[in-house]
């Protein structure tokens, strides 16, 4: 079959030794009953169904499969009939302008399935009436992950995770959710890395997400994972594999790598890449941004964890700019150690902070 048609099924490169097949596994993705397997009878059941009349109460296959209807329109030449589609009508109209883009999320060790970071797709709302960091979290991320039973043992998830036994999906949600969760709960880097497309592929990709948001997949923690499937997707619109063919692990380092060496139409495929750093990491760039007077002052103000000493000479000492500096330091500092819920007396610490910092002018430096 043809390569864009099998991307668009999410027929995977096998290996000599498997039968060819689709990576979904829900019934209602395929229009033949043996669509799963052959690509071929999927084609002809897609194309009868594209030229059937609508019928009422009934959603049409151009509804339920825009990006099937756009390709296969660009091969034959056809127009298909007239149909009102809601639901993809909704989707278009908030994401048919949108910028395509991956997110990378550093590794975190409290999951297992991402030790070596986590990679989401990204739909970047292009609105040049408002802020850009305002209109960024309003942007659509879409997220590959495992369908884990809430209160699943860890040795039940580790060997479901490395040989199968859990089904995943795409699903969506917006941008300020991801950040909340990676960036401030677990302290993790993100960096946004956005692609050059050409309108013509940006909107069959568009078409694409619409089609396979909710359908299950194959899953495995080292070669069925966020970072081979975003893979498999985007290569719908880009002409070459992103990732090995049947490669025992894929790490998303791996596509990130693929795509800052990838072309398209002569161009690079990356277009910008824009760093988010963690709380943490912003706390420690402002440490490090302290005179060394400023760090020995923070550290004699807050000597352990469950102490402060706002009277210590060497903070009393500094002028009322560099005072602000140390307590915003150590504000986010106090954020920081909340966030991870290890140290219960933060809270206090943290008012007494906030208290003595009320009393500096906001300026700051």
């Amino acid at each position: 079959g043809h390569p864009q048609w099998l991307s668009v099924l999410h027929f995977d490169n096998n290996s000599m030794f498997s039968e060819p097949r689709s990576a979904v596994l829900d019934d209602n993705f395929f229009l033949a009953g043996n669509g799963q397997h052959d690509s071929a009878a999927e084609l002809d059941a897609t194309l009868a169904a594209l030229r059937s009349v609508p019928e009422e109460d009934k959603p049409h296959a151009r509804c339920r499969f825009p990006a099937r209807a756009l390709w296969l329109s660009s091969q034959t030449g056809e127009q298909w009939p007239e149909a009102d589609c809601p639901e993809w009508e909704t989707w278009q109209q908030q994401h048919a302008d949108a910028e395509i883009g991956l997110m990378f999320a550093s590794g975190y060790l409290g999951n297992p399935a991402s030790f070596f970071g986590h990679l989401m797709l990204h739909l970047e709302q292009q609105d040049a009436q408002q802020d850009a960091s305002l209109s960024r979290l309003l942007d659509t991320s879409l997220n590959f992950g495992a369908n884990v039973p809430e209160n699943e043992n860890i040795a039940a998830y580790m060997a479901r995770g490395l040989f199968g036994g859990y089904e995943a999906r795409y699903s969506r949600a917006p941008f300020y959710r991801n950040t909340a969760l990676y960036s401030e709960r677990e302290m993790r880097d993100l960096w946004h890395y956005q692609l050059s497309l050409s309108d013509t592929r940006r909107q069959l990709l568009v078409a694409h997400l619409f089609e396979v948001i909710g359908q299950n997949y194959d899953y495995l923690f080292l070669s069925e994972n966020c970072a081979s499937r975003i893979a498999r997707t985007l290569e719908l619109v880009i002409e070459e594999d992103l990732t090995p063919d049947n490669a025992p692990w894929v790490a998303p380092e791996t596509l990130v790598r693929a795509i800052s060496q990838a072309t398209i139409e002569g161009q690079p495929l990356l277009k910008k890449t824009q760093h988010v750093p963690s709380r943490r990491l912003q706390t420690e760039w402002r440490f490090q941004a302290l005179t060394a007077q400023e760090q020995e002052a923070a550290q004699a103000l807050w000597p352990a964890i469950d102490t402060l000493n706002l009277s210590t000479p060497s903070f009393q000492e500094l002028n009322t700019a560099s005072q602000t500096g140390v307590l915003d330091t150590l504000l986010g500092h106090a954020a920081f150690l909340r966030q991870t819920g290890d140290e219960p007396e933060i809270a206090e610490l943290e008012r007494q902070l906030l208290q003595a910092r009320l009393k500096r002018p906001t300026s700051g430096r």
